[in-house]
Order: C-alpha cells, then sequence, then structure tokens
C-alpha cells in the first residue's frame, strides 16, 4: 500500500518520523521509514504483523518494503537500564508528546503524510543547519544508552554536542553499568564504521574507562601523534570497514602498561588487553583473535624480510595480507610503501612454496608420519625457499 493507503486504513492521523525525517532534510535517502500514528486507539489498528502482544508497535508494508508503524506514545522510567520503562498510549497524546520522549532534536520531528508539514516542536531543523546535537528533553536522561548513541552520532555526521547534553551525558555515566554488552557492541560497530569514527571516544571523554578503559589508558606519551590515544585514532580513521578498524582500535592496547612511556617496549604482547575488551562486550571470538594477531604481529612484519626462513614461512598463510595491511595503515608513512609492497611479494612467493612443498612429498620418500613430520616438512621448504632465492 501508499502512504495515503495507510493513512486511511489506520483511520487516524499519520506521520513519518525520526531518521527518515532528518535524513530527508539532509538531502540524504533514508534506508528505513517509521510512522507513528495519532488519534486512534490500540485495538482499532488492523494491521497484519504485530510487533509484540501489547506493545504499540506494528509492521506492515508500504510502498514495497516493511515499515514499523507505531502509535503515539509516553514513556515513564520505573528501573534502571534500556528496559526500564512503562509506556502509556491514549489517543489523546499528540505528535509533540511522542517527539518529546526521543533522544536528539535532529531525530524529533516529523512529517504529517497528508499535509506534508514539518513538525518541528524542539528546533531540531535548526540543529541540523547549526551541525549540533542536542538533547531533546529531560527524558534523554531516563535512557543511559543514549550517551553512546550520542557519541556514536557524533561520529557518523562529524556533529558538535551541545555543551548541556555533554553535562547531561556525564551525569548518566553511573547508569553506564547497567547497559547490557550487546547493546553497546553494537553502538561500537555502528561509530567504527561512521565517516568519523575517531569521534566517538573523542566525545566520551570523561566516560571511556566504564567500557572501554583500556582504550582511556593509551592517552599516555608516544612517540607518534603525541599520545597513544591520538596515534590510535589516526590508525582507525585509515581503516576501512568494521573488522579493520576493530584491529586497529586494539592494535596498541598494550602501550596504556608501558612503565616508562613514551618507550613502550614490548606492547605487542599484552593479547589479554584485547580479550578482556571482548569479553566485557561479548564481541565475537573472531573478531577477537583477529585483533590478537594484529596485535601480535603489527610490528614484525615491517621486518618481514630479515626474518629466517623458518620463521616466516611458519607466520606467512592466507591472512598474512590482511595483517600485512593493518600495519601499514597503524604506520602512516614510517613502513614505507616500496617496503610493504615487497613484503607482499615474498609473502605470496611462500604461500605459493607452501602449497607446492606439501607433505607428500615426505611420503615418497618413505618417511612416515610421527611427531617431527611437521618439523621435517619445514626444512623442506626452508630448503626449498633458499634454492629459489639463490
Amino acid at each position: 500500500m501508499t502512504e495515503k493507503e495507510l493513512m486511511k486504513t489506520i483511520g487516524g492521523r499519520l506521520y513519518l518520523v525520526g531518521g527518515a525525517v532528518r535524513d530527508k532534510l539532509m538531502g540524504k535517502p533514508a534506508s528505513d521509514r517509521d510512522y507513528v500514528i495519532t488519534g486512534v486507539s490500540l485495538e482499532d489498528v488492523r494491521l497484519p504483523k504485530i510487533a509484540g502482544k501489547d506493545f504499540p508497535v506494528f509492521l506492515t508494508e508500504v510502498d514495497g518494503a516493511m515499515v514499523e508503524v507505531a502509535m503515539a506514545r509516553k514513556e515513564k522510567k520505573v528501573g534502571q537500564g534500556y528496559h526500564g520503562f512503562e509506556f502509556y498510549t491514549d489517543p489523546s497524546v499528540t505528535i509533540e508528546q511522542d517527539l518529546s520522549r526521543r533522544d536528539l532534536t535532529i531525530n524529533a520531528m516529523a512529517i504529517d503524510v497528508e499535509t506534508g508539514k514539518l513538525v518541528d516542536p524542539y528546533g531540531g531543523r535548526a540543529d541540523l543547519e547549526a551541525r549540533m546535537l542536542r538533547h531533546t528533553s529531560d527524558a534523554f536522561a531516563e535512557d543511559p544508552l543514549r550517551v553512546y548513541r550520542v557519541a556514536r552520532f557524533a561520529a557518523r555526521f562529524g556533529f558538535r554536542i551541545h555543551p548541556d547534553s555533554r553535562a547531561l551525558m556525564m551525569k548518566l555515566k553511573p547508569e553506564l553499568q547497567a547497559l547490557t554488552p550487546e547493546r553497546v557492541f553494537q553502538e561500537l560497530k555502528k561509530a567504527l564504521v561512521s565517516r568519523y569514527p575517531d569521534k566517538f571516544f573523542r566525545e566520551l571523554d570523561g566516560m571511556l574507562d566504564t567500557h572501554f578503559p583500556e582504550i582511556e589508558a593509551l592517552k599516555v606519551p608516544d612517540k607518534h601523534d603525541g599520545t597513544a590515544f591520538e596515534h590510535t585514532m589516526a590508525a582507525i580513521y585509515r581503516g576501512n570497514g568494521f573488522r579493520e578498524r576493530f584491529a586497529l582500535l586494539v592494535h596498541d592496547l598494550g602501550k596504556g602498561l608501558s612503565e616508562n612511556p613514551p618507550v613502550h617496549n614490548g606492547h605487542e604482547s599484552h593479547e589479554h588487553l584485547v580479550r578482556s575488551l571482548g569479553a566485557r562486550l561479548r564481541a565475537p571470538n573472531s573478531l577477537v583473535a583477529f585483533g590478537c594477531r594484529t596485535m601480535r604481529l603489527h610490528m614484525k612484519l615491517k621486518k618481514l624480510h630479515e626474518m629466517r626462513p623458518g620463521k616466516m614461512i611458519r607466520l606467512v598463510d592466507d591472512d598474512i595480507f590482511k595483517q600485512l595491511r593493518l600495519s601499514y595503515l597503524e604506520s602512516d608513512g614510517r613502513y614505507e610503501r616500496k617496503l610493504y609492497l615487497e613484503h607482499i611479494a615474498l609473502a605470496k612467493q611462500v604461500l605459493k612454496l607452501k602449497r607446492e612443498v606439501k607433505g607428500d612429498i615426505l611420503l615418497a620418500r618413505g618417511i612416515q608420519p610421527n611427531a617431527m613430520f611437521g618439523e621435517k616438512l619445514l626444512q623442506e621448504r626452508v630448503r626449498a625457499f633458499r634454492a629459489r632465492q639463490r
């Protein structure tokens, strides 16, 4: 059905709300559309797919896409955390009241589907033009997740946070511990794939130690970029995609434990910090393992050409090219591109050799598989490698 057909179906007033309105005013395509209904009772809504038994949010199809249609509602804080709310819905609840419970003014606008008129009771359009993130009302303080959401919006749009909103975020710091790890991880994931990923951590200054103490600890002197924190922020900015940026985020966590900064000897040996952060946020094991390997190898790979053949052959696998790229990205000129490309070519040679020199060569000589078989195969590969380098 179309928007106008949906409006006739529900019988009340229909509004396009939230991110779709914000993105439309910014001249950007909206990936999701959400709607709010006013002037009807819950039992009067006859839509096919209901999200939740009593919660006043429905799913239906508009212009070929599934959309959420919610009844205008008020919310009341009754407990800690993201789920500590009771909601109230009634035909008398206005669109302005519904918008008041939203986090930021730029997200608290609506468009009347029938008239096309913008409903902007909290100055969202002006804040968009000013590139400002400002909380809509005191209801902001009822949900601590909004602290991370605001920082994530700063990372997404590059906007400034209003001083009053920042002060309110700081007041919410004690409640951050009530958030579920999964929700915090999702905010981190969205922030790291944003246009300005470093802003997520910069805007959380004074609040990082709740869920990201390893990042907070990086605010120590460093030979690169002044502090290890600034070096890490620059590194994640150069990365591409969540997995890469997560690895760059954690690659230098060990510097936070250094006894004599800006000297950070052995900082690549503290993989337990990556695992600790991953466990706190319940990050996927594969992601944590990838980050650990980046920490472990980012220094060594800059000297790949100096490694002894046996060590190099053990190290090189199909994943090594990703790690070489991360080592190059975090260096920002200290790992010369010419040498980086030479290392890629060298890794390709080693990988090709490993695929050609396999265990069946030893078996053909009558060498039986045993505890030393792997070591003998490595020796065979080392001999082949040295022969090809002559």
